[in-house]
Formats: C-alpha cells, structure tokens, sequence
C-alpha cells in the first residue's frame, strides 16, 4: 500500500505539472518558456561544454573524467550510457508534452531529445569497443610493467632492444577504433537542423523587440562566416604559391574549399547548441537559466543523466 501511495502520488504530481505548463495559448514569450524544463542560459552553455568535452575523450578512447587514463570498464561504461539514456530519453519526451502549446519549444525538445540518444549511443559504442578481456583495474602504466617484466633477462640487462610489438598499444587500445563513434554525430546534426527551426521561429519573432537577442545573433554569425574563411586563409598560405600548373591549382582550391566546407559544418553542429542556449536566455531575461521550482526536479534530473557519461572508465 505503502508504494502503491507513492506511485499514485508521483503520478499525480507529474500529471499536474504536465496540465500545467505555465501559460495558455497565445501566452508571453516569458510565459511560454516555463514550459521548458532543459538546460539554458549559462547552465546550458556549461552542460554543452561538458558534452563536447566528454566526445572528445570517448572518440580518444580516453575517460573524461581521468583524461590521462584509456577506456577499460567496459560493463561500467555500459550501464552508464544504459542508465542515462533510460532517464533522460523520458523527462525529454515529458517536456515535449508539456510544451505541446508552443511547437517552437517542442522542436528544440525533439533536438534536445537526439542529443540525449547522440551521447547514450557514443557512450556505448566506446564501451563495446573494450576488449572484455582486458582487466578494468590495470591502468596503462601496469601494463608496461609487466610487458617489461615479461621480456627476457637479457632484454632486462639491455643486451636486446624491446621488441616493437610489446611496446605498442593492444589493438583494443587503438584511438582510431573509437573514432568510429563520431558517426553518432549525424543523428545529433539532423536534430539540431529540427531544433534550429523552432530557435529560428522564435528569433524572428522577437529579434526586433529585444536587443541582447540582435546582439547574440550577429556575434553568432560573425563566428559562423569568420572562422570557416579563417580557415580558408591559413590553409591557402601553407599550401604556399608555387607554381604548379593549372591542374595543381585546381586541386589546392578544391582542397581549400572542401576544408572550408568541413569546418563550418564542425563549427555549425558545435555553435547551434551554445547559440541557442543564450537565445533562451535573452527571451526569458535569466542569463543563468536557474529553473522555477515547478521545474527544478524535472531540470536537475535530465542535467544528471546527461553527465552520467562523463564518468565513464
């Protein structure tokens, strides 16, 4: 009876909160914005930085929470990615509920909801490049020391050279294997063109009316188009100006152009998500993004599972 009370009244409490999103229709921007129970603002930007960051390691086949240390718990790292996407994947799809009034909001959810799977996926993909054979407690240092005490004494007098075998990396260690895992990012790039439509509705609306949004904006673009052509100038005056014919000119330029290219597409997928952060700031004038009380469990609840993969071993 006892849990059975309990569930009834979590029911109960997440019903209320979803038949209540804050506003009717037609309501203020800053009304409508309480239905969005995600990460914005500066909280937003720091999680985002967290997510970048703990991709990087993965695809390095390193922990982001000890960068010096190589991925080796591979059944840690599969509940992490398991337990996070078992969380965050329904309090996304409960704001997407909750925001139904306002498609613009339910777009960034949708988003925010391809992240969630991007980053559950990337985590366990890494995990299940570990070779299970590999002891989760042995740190990298331990295994060159055995490696070394393995090598015959007269290896150990210096009389031989260490084989190359011995000294390099097991295959499972290979960084470029879990490269493979930044295929993951597509799904994430699709998910934020979605959430762009949804963040460019609400800037058209509202771009003439708040000042800090004009500002946020221009800055975005000048970022977006500058670095890209940074890039195209650096990779110009290091493939230098000789004289290679036409043929070699050609190719240089469509070298440069395709560099270009690849960095505004990094660049785009990485700044949509910093970009958007500060734009639901502006609109709801909290630079922080400190959530109402009426969206602090919901909000707290998905910024952990979403940092569950930082932990990873």
């Amino acid at each position: 009876m006892a849990n059975g009370g309990v569930a009834s009244t979590v029911t109960t409490t997440v019903g209320n909160w979803l038949e209540n999103p804050g506003y009717d229709n037609g309501g203020t921007i800053q009304e409508q914005i309480r239905c969005y129970a995600l990460p914005f603002g500066a909280i937003g930007f720091a999680s985002h930085m967290l997510t970048y960051l703990t991709v990087l390691c993965l695809a390095a086949g390193r922990s982001p929470w000890c960068p010096w240390r190589r991925l080796g718990w591979r059944t840690f790292n599969l509940v992490v990615g398991i337990v996070g996407l078992a969380i965050s994947l329904p309090l996304t799809v409960l704001v997407m509920v909750r925001c139904r009034n306002s498609r613009s909001f339910i777009l960034i959810a949708v988003w925010k909801l391809t992240l969630s799977l991007t980053m559950s996926f990337m985590t366990i993909h890494a995990a299940r490049i570990i070779d299970p054979r590999t002891s989760p407690s042995r740190s990298r240092d331990d295994e060159d020391a055995k490696a070394l005490l393995g090598q015959p004494q007269a290896h150990l007098a210096g009389l031989e050279p260490a084989s190359s075998e011995k000294s390099q990396a097991p295959p499972h260690r290979s960084s470029k294997k879990f490269r493979k895992i930044m295929w993951w990012s597509i799904l994430y790039f699709l998910g934020a063109l979605v959430g762009l439509v949804g963040v460019a509705n609400l800037v058209r609306l509202h771009f003439a009316e708040i000042w800090q949004l004009r500002t946020i904006t221009y800055v975005f673009v000048c970022v977006l188009v500058g670095v890209p052509l940074l890039a195209m100038l650096i990779f110009f005056c290091g493939c230098g100006s000789g004289s290679g014919g036409a043929r070699t000119g050609f190719i240089v330029a469509a070298s440069g152009l395709g560099y270009t290219v690849f960095v505004a597409f990094v660049l785009l997928t990485a700044l949509i998500a910093l970009y958007t952060d500060w734009v639901l700031a502006a609109l709801a004038g909290d630079w922080v993004g400190w959530p109402s009380s009426e969206n602090a469990v919901f909000y707290w609840s998905y910024f952990a599972a979403k940092r569950l993969p930082i932990v990873s071993l």
